[in-house]
């Protein structure tokens, strides 16, 4: 189920223009950082 929500998201990333490909992918990461830090606490 995950895995099929991240290949959707990365062919919805794949259609948009470079500069919204770059910002969803460092979102992606802050979040993915965000969430670590609150499961270290």
């Amino acid at each position: 189920m995950v895995s099929l929500f991240i290949s959707a998201s990365i062919a919805i990333i794949d259609h948009l223009p470079a500069p919204w490909q770059e910002a969803q992918f460092l979102y992606a990461i802050a979040r993915v950082r965000l969430n670590a830090q609150k499961l270290e606490r």
